[in-house]
């Protein structure tokens, strides 16, 4: 690192504050999945029978792992092309369940070898436009008309009903989706964004640790009265080098660029920036020098300072292409042709 710059002692702290957001950040991710697990982990250890969250008087019973001893099931309604409402049934009680058509072999199959099978879910509130096939459907099976109505329907099929899962979506990762899945998905993109910035943090933080030569060197360059320093685009253009300092640290010996140009960026159809294309002889290009346009002010003080930088990187090397036309396009092809062909 530069410890003789204050500038570039300045554009190293950056790198720091990088790692430490990245850090922070993926510290956040594992306290979301640990958030995730410990709330699975207390929906399944506080599982109820779908008949205690029904009697239960708590506020919200909706979203709760429960499961059901059912004897049987047959279906009443549908949702969708691929959805069934099914009336389910113990020893003692009806209740209301529903699950994907695709899975109705799986549940059904559970019978034959077991005379009650025990199933599992989360539960949710009862929909209104399902009460009239469950009451109509309830009074045929049974063969009698008023056994249950609207008015009694709660005392029959209670206030929830349970959304069946197959066991491993409820007792397996399946429950993270169901229960944790806002959890899950901020952790996601925290690891994402957390990693992202360590990994560029480290890199930049790497492009610093220059060799203790190179190091005293480029010092006593940088401090030379002839440097040119532009803090607006962190550029220092020394005697023999070209060097930027935004956020990492890139030096270019003069003789190692062959065609240096402008190139404006814009977003949303807005101009807001130009910026310098540095390409040097072994095929590598350099980003660097972003200057503000939006406005006229800044534009004609962004443009006057790559117009000088231009300069000098021409007179420092003579055989570097300046400015951008069709003639250096193909030029600079052929040139990355050849390092390609080796």
């Amino acid at each position: 690192m530069f410890l003789n710059n204050e500038l570039i002692k300045k554009e190293y702290k950056k790198t720091t504050t990088k790692i430490v957001l990245g850090i922070v950040l993926l510290t956040a991710a594992l306290l979301l999945l640990l958030m995730g697990t410990l709330k699975v982990s207390n929906a399944r250890r506080n599982m109820l029978h779908l008949n205690d969250v029904i009697v239960t008087e708590a506020d919200n019973k909706e979203n709760q792992i429960a499961y059901l001893d059912m004897v049987g099931f047959f279906q009443f309604a549908t949702y969708g092309d691929d959805h069934g409402y099914y009336i389910a049934y113990d020893d003692d009680f009806f209740y209301l369940i529903g699950f994907p058509d695709k899975d109705f072999d799986y549940f059904a199959q559970k019978f034959d070898t077991q005379e009650s099978v025990r199933v599992y879910g989360y539960t949710k509130k009862i929909p209104e436009e399902a009460k009239p096939y469950a009451i109509d459907t309830l009074n045929e099976e049974l063969e009698q008309e008023d056994f249950v109505s609207y008015s009694t329907f709660d005392d029959i099929f209670g206030d929830v009903m349970l959304e069946v899962k197959r066991d491993n979506s409820v007792l397996g990762l399946g429950a993270f989706l169901e229960l944790s899945l806002v959890e899950l998905l901020f952790a996601v993109f925290a690891a994402i964004g957390g990693t992202t910035l360590l990994a560029v943090g480290l890199a930049d933080r790497k492009s610093f640790n220059l060799s203790e030569i190179d190091n005293e060197l480029l010092g006593s360059e940088i401090e030379s009265p002839d440097t040119m320093i532009d803090e607006k685009l962190k550029l220092m253009l020394t005697d023999r080098h070209l060097i930027s300092y935004n956020g990492k640290i890139d030096v270019i010996p003069y003789e190692d660029i062959c065609w240096a140009y402008t190139t404006k960026h814009s977003t949303n159809g807005i101009a807001d920036y130009d910026f310098l294309n540095i390409c040097q002889n072994n095929g590598k290009r350099l980003i660097c020098g972003n200057g503000r346009t939006l406005g006229k002010k800044h534009r004609e003080a962004t443009t006057q300072s790559h117009q000088q930088i231009l300069t000098l990187i021409s007179e420092k090397n003579p055989e570097a292409m300046i400015g951008y036309d069709k003639e250096k396009v193909d030029a600079y092809s052929r040139l990355l042709k050849q390092i390609k062909g080796k």
